[in-house]
């Protein structure tokens, strides 16, 4: 049994967070104008979306299956990695061949 995934499109009622939130969870509910992300793929922490009114932010659920709400807790939504350095501090640790050994 396959389970259809719902995408957000332009005119759903839903339920966004916006980045400046995240450490909140303070919600925000409105109507879709634009689709940010791309229509087709399920973003891990939600699909960015513009709201009627401007608001930006990543769309945590559909009005219309989890009724209007005004907070998510925080420590149950995949956050974003903190360190965005740390891939690149990993990489200064690795060995690079000599000039010599490249010939």
């Amino acid at each position: 049994m396959t389970t259809k995934i719902r995408l957000p499109k332009i005119g759903d009622r839903v339920n966004v967070i916006e980045k400046i939130n995240y450490g909140s969870g303070k919600l925000t509910t409105g109507v879709v104008s634009r689709l940010l992300s791309n229509p087709f793929e399920v973003h891990p922490r939600g699909n960015k979306v513009m709201l009627t009114d401007g608001t930006v932010g990543r769309m945590v659920s559909f009005v219309d299956e989890a009724g209007v709400q005004a907070f998510v807790d925080p420590d149950k939504r995949e956050r974003p990695a903190t360190d965005n350095n740390q891939e690149i501090r990993n990489a200064s640790s690795i060995e690079l061949p000599g000039e010599d050994d490249l010939r």
